[in-house]
Order: structure tokens, then sequence, then C-alpha cells
């Protein structure tokens, strides 16, 4: 049941708070590593007195009304004989986890940033929101965030078109890499472009920052591990790519963006793109994600990455 704002289950038929340590699962259950074929299958993993943990399956979760389209209601329980209501899981669980996650993320970048000295608005979260479930997105809003990354022009579209018009401060960062058929597009929506890496895509959106009346800040990914199937410029070849995306093409190129490989020290990558930027003399770094941010800060991002360590797993 749903009483001022607290969220209770039945178990062994007396009635319990769900507390801090009681754990919601999507599509898995608890118990089994293998994803649920049925599409937003739901779960409450419930702590007993002695610490035991008994899975129960509330239902499932329907993505347009963000309601239980079928839950536990008192006439169905498990094995265990633990139930919730429909009414047990909404809103509120998923923007209170969330909500949760981000204070955390600030605290920790708030502590990074002060650790080297740096002033406390010195770095910007980037909350990642590619392929993520709209009742996520609107929890971190709920939360005041406001500065959302997006990999994909016709994923942001559909997610951010409505959802502008009631937020007017959001600001929405593209950091996927971008096919010149998608330039338009990205000039529209997007507030900054993560991902310059090559002569065409910057004349696209030079082309269309001047059609459109909008000039769009940018980045230059480099690509620092010089990875051939990774997107972004090599490290020999990006003081010539900076003179040709400025002044060839008039673009406000700020600083850097990079993505270390998966199996190297990313520190050394940080390094890489800070001193990078400090020749060309650029203010902006884009580095550090879920599992490395706060190492990032300390080589000066000033933009940090982060979609998992908010939103969960995906």
């Amino acid at each position: 049941n749903l009483a001022n704002g607290t969220y209770q289950a039945q178990f062994n038929n007396s009635m319990r708070v769900v507390e801090q340590n009681d754990q919601f699962f999507r599509n898995s259950s608890p118990s089994t590593s293998t994803e649920s074929t049925e599409k937003n299958r739901l779960w409450l993993n419930i702590s007993n007195e002695n610490g035991a943990y008994h899975e129960t399956l509330l239902g499932y979760l329907n993505d347009a009304t963000n309601e239980l389209d079928y839950g536990f209601d008192g006439k169905h329980t498990n094995g265990y004989g633990a139930y919730c209501t429909a009414a047990c899981l909404g809103r509120d669980v998923m923007h209170s986890a969330v909500k949760n996650n981000l204070d955390v993320l600030r605290t920790k970048i708030a502590d990074a940033v002060q650790s080297c000295g740096r002033g406390a608005a010195a770095v910007t979260l980037v909350a990642v929101s590619k392929m993520q479930a709209d009742e996520r997105i609107d929890a971190a809003l709920a939360a005041g965030q406001r500065v959302f990354g997006e990999n994909r022009v016709q994923e942001a579209q559909k997610r951010w078109a409505a959802r502008r018009a009631s937020y007017p401060d959001l600001m929405l960062h593209l950091i996927g890499p971008l096919q010149t058929n998608k330039a338009a597009d990205a000039v529209a929506l997007f507030d900054m472009i993560h991902s310059i890496d090559r002569e065409s895509i910057a004349q696209k959106l030079a082309a269309e920052m001047i059609r459109q009346n909008r000039a769009v800040p940018c980045l230059i990914q480099v690509n620092t591990g010089a990875e051939p199937q990774k997107a972004g410029i090599m490290l020999q070849d990006l003081a010539a790519f900076f003179e040709f995306c400025a002044r060839a093409c008039g673009l406000d190129i700020r600083g850097l963006m990079c993505i270390p490989p998966v199996d190297d020290d990313a520190a050394a990558h940080f390094e890489i793109l800070r001193d990078a930027a400090a020749r060309l003399g650029l203010p902006e770094l884009s580095m550090g994600m879920s599992g490395d941010f706060e190492t990032a800060i300390a080589y000066g991002a000033t933009f940090v990455r982060v979609g998992t360590a908010l939103f969960g797993e995906r």
C-alpha cells in the first residue's frame, strides 16, 4: 500500500516499510542473471528481519503511463506470501533512486573539484541519457539535472522535443558521432557538440550554423588511443584540424573530448588531452565517465559524461 508517501509491503502477514536495503529490479529477476523475456517486468527484493531477501514480482510497467499494468493486489502472492499493490511502485520509487544517485554524484564531483583546488563551478555533469527509459529521464529532471548528453540525433529529437517547452533551461550535448546528413538537425537541437572529428562534418556544421543563424559551441574529439575502429582525430593531426575548424570554417571550438581505450589506464589519456588543449589554448575538456570521472576531474575535466552511475544499467 502507499500511505503518506511511504512504500509498504506485506510480508508474512505483517506490514513493513520498504527500507533502503530493499532492491527494485527491472526485467531481470534478482535471483537470476538471465533477462526476463517479459518486457518491463518489475521485481521487488524485500529483506526480512533476519536480513534474508525474498523476491516478489510486482507486475509490468507501462512506459506510457509509468504505472503497473498488472501487479499483486493481495489476491495474488508468491511462494513467500509477499505482495505489493500496483500503487506500490510508480514514479516516486524511480525518482527517489535517481535523485539519490544524483546527490551522490554531485557530492563526489564537488569533493574531487575541491581536492585539486578548482572552483566549485569548474565541472559540469552531463547526464548521458541515451537509451534510457523515460521515467529515468523525468526523474533526473525532477531532481534538478538540466544538462544531458545524447549519442544519436534522431533518438534525441524524439526524447527532448516536447520536454524543452517545460524546461527552458535545458542544455543538450551531442556526445556521439555525427553524420553529415544529420548536421542540420544537430544544429537545431543541441547546445554543444562534442564530437567534431573530420573536415566534412566541420564544413557541414559551419554551413548549417550560418543558415540557421545559430552558433553552437563545439569540441574536437581526439582519438588518444589511435584506435582504428573509434571516431576522433589522431593526435598528430589535431593542430592542423583545429586551425581548419576555427579559421577556415569559423566554428567556435571550445575544447577537446576523448574516450580512452577500455583496457588502458584512463589517466594517461586524460593527461594527453589536457596537454593538447593547453597547447592550443582551449579551456574545455570533456572526459571521464561513470568509472573514472573523479580521475578526469583531477586532470582538468570541465565536462564529465555520466550515465550508469546516475540512471543505472540500461
